[in-house]
């Protein structure tokens, strides 16, 4: 705390300023800023929220906001460098709100290395949160002025702890742009072959075929990695973590898609694969165990209907043994980063619009 004299108090310049503020306080060159030394005989100001929740964070982008969630996830804290050499502590933590939408925190310094393990399933308010996007994953960042309050005590907090007492065993979303609904990045699968590593686009799309023998695996709790058994199964192992006491199921979904163009071979991990089946991997698994024909149907339910996939292209080297001097031939691996149900009317009107390029030759495929 701090006393400041001979400053100017004015209008917030909302194009300079991040957060919702609207007032400011201005330092000029005869300002004075002295340490507080009394601090004992001054009553703690009270924190002012002004929460934003998590499924509406995507009109946030690069603002600073106030959120309230209960913690659903606690990373270890990570030891980095920055560029300039310097020590970075980091730690990623991931809450959810009423909304049914969770979102990853990445807390910096000092409040990454005192952030209680504690606090897992309780309620945490956090001012001043930097909303940042990247390909289309929005996620949350400390700054030096974050404030964290654990477990507080107004109503929002108690509603939101009734909630997810209530559904903390339903799926929860991630929070996203949603970039999969849009067209500008449309293509079809015979145009992949012109795709770069590491572009995304969408793509309307069948399912013709999942491979549902290892759809579902058992994964470390914290990495997700795929555990391995030892000991007739009363051992789990992960190759970051160690040994692991406990485990989940999580889905990894080998699937063909098919349009009137061709068919491609694309992967759907956990987060996408749940939101495609609308099943937790656990319940799933439970089936294949007790009910195969119950399991079959999970998958055989969302064969040949339409949806729209937000997929990246990752490019892989592999090698050719076949001739006498190996090549190595570039592949591509194809990884769902979203799907919905197809937006039938946005979808009629990309078509109408790709057949009237077409009639002026504005459009040719090869």
């Amino acid at each position: 705390m701090y006393y400041i004299t001979h400053a100017s108090v004015k209008m917030a310049n909302k194009r300079y300023s991040r957060n919702q503020h609207d007032m400011e306080v201005v330092l000029r060159p005869d300002s004075e800023v002295t340490k507080c030394t009394d601090r004992p005989q001054i009553l703690s100001p009270k924190v002012n929220f002004e929460f934003v929740r998590i499924h509406n964070l995507q009109s946030f982008i690069d603002t600073e906001i106030d959120v309230l969630g209960t913690v659903i996830h606690i990373g270890e804290m990570k030891q980095l460098k920055s560029k300039t050499g310097e020590d970075l502590q980091k730690r990623e933590i991931q809450i959810v709100d009423d909304s049914g939408y969770y979102v990853t925190v990445n807390l910096w310094g000092q409040k990454a290395k005192i952030f209680p393990s504690e606090q897992y399933q309780h309620v945490l308010a956090v001012k001043g949160l930097l909303v940042r996007c990247f390909q289309g994953t929005i996620s949350l960042v400390s700054m030096t002025s974050t404030k964290l309050l654990h477990d507080p005590h107004f109503p929002e907090a108690d509603a939101l702890q009734f909630w997810y007492s209530k559904n903390k065993d339903k799926a929860f979303k991630s929070a996203s742009v949603n970039q999969v609904s849009s067209f500008k990045e449309h293509r079809w699968i015979k145009q992949l072959k012109f795709s770069v590593d590491g572009h995304f686009f969408n793509l309307t799309a069948m399912i013709s075929s999942i491979f549902i023998e290892n759809a579902v695996y058992k994964g470390c709790l914290t990495c997700k990695k795929k555990l391995l058994v030892e000991k007739d199964g009363d051992l789990y192992i992960c190759s970051k973590c160690g040994i692991c006491n406990e485990y989940k199921y999580y889905y990894t979904l080998h699937m063909e898609l098919f349009d009137f163009t061709g068919t491609v071979h694309v992967t759907a991990f956990d987060d996408c694969a749940q939101k495609l089946i609308g099943e937790q991997a656990d319940e799933v698994a439970k089936l294949l165990i007790f009910d195969r024909d119950r399991y079959q149907s999970s998958f055989k339910s969302v064969l040949f209907k339409p949806y729209m996939f937000r997929l990246g292209a990752q490019r892989r080297g592999n090698t050719d043994c076949s001739t006498a001097s190996a090549k190595t031939k570039q592949v591509y691996f194809w990884s769902v980063k979203d799907v919905i149900t197809m937006p039938f009317d946005s979808y009629c009107t990309f078509l109408e619009r790709t057949i009237e390029h077409m009639s002026s030759g504005i459009f040719i495929e090869k």
